[in-house]
């Protein structure tokens, strides 16, 4: 659910149309409001069917002849008029499955609520008499602004020379709203054919909706369509070669090799996740049909047990044993906070070789030469199926089940990428 409203500096072009019809369509508006379209009465009814095909129409001629104001909405939403003048339009706004009224005011105010909103105000610090109505208006209506995403100001005189930019559009928003709509936001943005920004306006936040992480499960090693599929993968890929991004590249082929695996598991094995849920209530039925064969004062004894138990653990708490009363815990904190914390007035470090003192074990020379020594293909497949199996997986989601079973693919580059590390 979406609401627009841009000042438009003049309606009357047709170009201006088409921008304003492409809009409303591409961002899928339900209401909103246009201001200062500067068209005749006469010409209304032509330009609003151009701009908002099939939308309803409110304006303020009676008040302006050039109809500063023109409230819109969809046959989706329900529309109920307040309150009309030459500055504004009050209504109430009905969407679908909505029935709560909170309240927000929207449009150009023609007046900075702050000084920081004036691309000036460094050089002129100046707080004029409307900016003080502007705020008293705010603060008697208990008005905040809503969030709001892209420039502060809002407005520009576009000129080459004595250039002003001001922020006179925003949506204020009062305390009922927020309970209503907690995740709504606004958007400023260009539009191109006037000197106010559009506004956007998004009753509910957007939710990501991505993929679960991948996991690989052992299963899918064992299918017959795995390993050539790999292979296909691996031949058509770029080969890595030694160099300092080796692990990168190795990474990048893994990370583009998933989505295989998860349209193979899907297609080979079905919803895995909800086929292991099932199996599951399945085997929680199972038991509990077992357990209610067991005798009813087997269960009142051990359910009675429980609750001594209980009642002999509350009673032996800290909070009720006098070794641990207040004074002796702050006793026990005050010594170990100054017994750890404590640096002696006379402390002047240590040296490399009163370390080599406390430290009495030494390599020997076979050792060390092992520490230095060039690591081998044969060292790094040893290690690796050396590895325990069925542990957890790691952040890219493989376990070392996938390693051990592409070894023949994927064991060449994978020996690259752990020795391009040493």
């Amino acid at each position: 659910m979406s609401g627009l409203v841009w000042n438009v500096r003049g309606l009357n072009k047709s170009t201006k149309h088409s921008i304003v019809r492409r809009w409303i369509q591409n961002q899928g508006f339900q209401f909103g409001a246009l201001l200062e379209t500067r068209v005749r009465e006469g010409k209304a009814g032509r330009v609003a069917a151009s701009v908002c095909r099939d939308w309803s129409v409110i304006t303020n001629f009676e008040f302006n002849r050039l109809g500063r104001i023109w409230v819109m909405w969809s046959p989706r939403t329900r529309l109920t008029l307040f309150f009309k003048s030459g500055q504004m339009i009050t209504v109430t706004v009905k969407l679908e499955d909505k029935d709560d009224r909170p309240w927000i005011c929207l449009g150009d105010y023609n007046e900075i609520l702050e000084g920081e909103e004036h691309s000036q105000y460094k050089n002129s610090p100046n707080i004029t008499s409307g900016m003080r109505d502007f705020q008293n208006l705010v603060l008697d209506c208990h008005l905040e602004e809503m969030a709001y995403h892209g420039p502060l100001f809002t407005w520009c005189n576009r000129r080459d020379t004595s250039l002003i930019s001001k922020k006179l559009d925003r949506v204020l928003k009062n305390t009922r709203w927020d309970l209503s709509f907690p995740h709504s936001y606004n958007v400023f943005e260009a539009g191109g054919c006037s000197d106010h920004l559009q506004c956007r306006l998004h009753l509910e936040a957007g939710r990501a909706e991505g993929n679960n992480p991948f996991k690989f499960v052992n299963t899918v090693a064992e299918l017959d369509d795995f390993l050539p599929m790999v292979q296909s993968f691996w031949e058509n890929t770029q080969p890595i070669f030694s160099s300092t991004s080796s692990m990168f590249c190795f990474t990048k082929k893994l990370k583009a090799l998933k989505p295989l695996i998860r349209s193979l598991a899907k297609n080979r094995m079905g919803n895995l996740s909800r086929k292991t849920k099932e199996v599951y209530e399945t085997l929680c039925e199972k038991q509990n049909a077992n357990a209610s064969h067991l005798k009813g004062w087997r269960r009142r004894r051990k359910l009675t047990g429980v609750g001594i138990s209980f009642r002999s653990l509350r009673k032996t708490s800290l909070n009720s044993d006098p070794r641990f009363t207040g004074s002796r815990l702050g006793m026990a904190e005050g010594f170990f906070s100054e017994f750890l914390q404590h640096i002696p007035t006379d402390y002047e470090g240590i040296l490399t070789a009163d370390l080599q003192n406390l430290i009495q074990y030494r390599c020997s020379e076979e050792e060390g030469n092992n520490l230095i020594k060039i690591v081998t293909d044969e060292d790094v497949r040893s290690v690796l199926f050396s590895m325990p199996s069925n542990k957890s997986l790691g952040p890219d989601g493989y376990n070392m089940e996938f390693y051990k079973a592409t070894w023949s693919i994927v064991g060449k580059e994978f020996t690259i990428a752990v020795k391009s590390f040493f």
